[in-house]
């Protein structure tokens, strides 16, 4: 017997066309020149408030060193070393540490304030991605250290400004800036210099990393952004005065 005829229909294949392909594509580029520089934004956003977070934790075990020590300061001098580079004393809040060549955080663990800290990357801003200068190895890696120390604050001798020992010498602690996240051209020993009228020298100068404005921590324990722009007049607001 022979079996019936059967017929098939063959439904057309779908799927995207080129026009359609060249639309879609053209769509998603849209949408991701529309989302990636609020991305970007919020990214930094979060970076800088993770710095200010860094600052605020050094300055805590600051006052708490201050505290322990009959409100005298830690040590921020520094000096020159054999190789031209400016490096803090061994005692200092940083130990001996140059932020240029320091190829590991061994000098910040000798700061007389990292017991209070207890990590070594609360020292370095999470935006800085400068590297030491010298290194042995195929790639530089990161600095280990970004921020920087008022130096009035128990610094070196300097005709500029006038040095503090003792947290009892300053009167007014929500306005004396301590902490500092400070230019990678300018990063080297622990100590920021701010000198005062009539001198408009910045020898030191704050980081640019996060945008106009700068994330730095107050002898009062509070830390913010201030847009210091260029002027050193702006940083002379925020040291300690003269008598």
């Amino acid at each position: 017997m022979q079996s019936p005829t059967r017929t098939f229909s063959v439904a057309p294949l779908s799927g995207f066309t080129l026009v359609e392909m060249l639309v879609s594509l053209a769509i998603i580029g849209v949408l991701a020149a529309l989302l990636l520089p609020g991305l970007s934004q919020a990214k930094g956003k979060g970076q800088r408030l993770q710095c200010l977070n860094h600052l605020r934790q050094l300055q805590l075990a600051y006052l708490s060193y201050a505290d322990d020590h009959n409100q005298r300061l830690p040590r921020n001098s520094a000096y020159q070393d054999s190789n031209g580079y400016w490096r803090s004393v061994t005692n200092a809040w940083c130990g001996p540490s140059a932020a240029q060549v320091d190829v590991d955080t061994t000098a910040i663990k000798a700061g007389v304030i990292f017991p209070y800290v207890g990590s070594d990357r609360l020292y370095h801003c999470p935006s800085d991605f400068s590297t030491i200068a010298r290194t042995t190895t195929a790639t530089a890696p990161l600095r280990t250290r970004s921020y920087a120390l008022n130096g009035a604050l128990r610094g070196y001798s300097n005709e500029w400004y006038r040095m503090v020992s003792s947290l009892s010498e300053v009167t007014s602690p929500g306005t004396v800036l301590s902490f500092i996240d400070e230019h990678e051209d300018t990063v080297d020993d622990g100590h920021f210099i701010i000198h005062l009228p009539p001198s408009v020298h910045a020898p030191n100068r704050p980081a640019v990393r996060h945008g106009s404005s700068t994330p730095v921590s107050f002898l009062d324990g509070h830390s913010e952004a201030i847009a210091f722009g260029k002027d050193a007049r702006v940083l002379q607001r925020y040291t300690v005065p003269r008598e």
